[in-house]
């Protein structure tokens, strides 16, 4: 075992190599947990489930989302695309015959939060109104 005088700084200890490798670990975990990724779930500053979905050359980063049955949500829309209007809906099925929820077309660059209660649990269908055949996924809610 190893003993450290109470004296000595961090960059004496470990030396200066160990140093910036503890610097740019703590960089990376800290740009892990303020970025997050792309469609993965976390708790915004309301308390509610936030989601990230990012809409970038005519389609979404993810073909599948899952959202909590009857919970207050927030999907925070990122839409890339340099002049092109894109929105996140929700539908029952493909027929898009039934809303479950609608957000604003946003044109890109901009990013926007859609707020809404989760339905029911079960197996939906989502698409951008604009590029309905080319933006789709699913939605498991449960």
């Amino acid at each position: 075992m190893r003993h450290v005088a109470a004296n000595k700084t961090l960059a004496e200890v470990i030396g200066l190599r160990g140093l910036v490798r503890v610097a740019i670990t703590a960089s990376m975990a800290l740009v892990a947990v303020t970025c997050g990724g792309g469609g993965g779930d976390h708790v915004g500053g309301d308390g509610r489930p936030t989601l990230k979905l990012t809409a970038i050359e005519i389609s979404f980063d993810e073909e599948e989302i899952t959202l909590t049955a009857d919970t207050e949500t927030t999907i925070e829309f990122d839409n890339q695309d340099q002049g092109l209007p894109h929105n996140f809906a929700i539908y029952e099925d493909e027929s898009a015959a039934t809303v479950i929820f609608q957000g604003d077309i946003v044109e890109g660059p901009d990013t926007v939060l859609y707020a809404f209660t989760a339905p029911d649990a079960g197996t939906y269908f989502f698409r951008c109104d604009v590029h309905p055949t080319q933006m789709t996924g699913t939605v498991v809610v449960e």
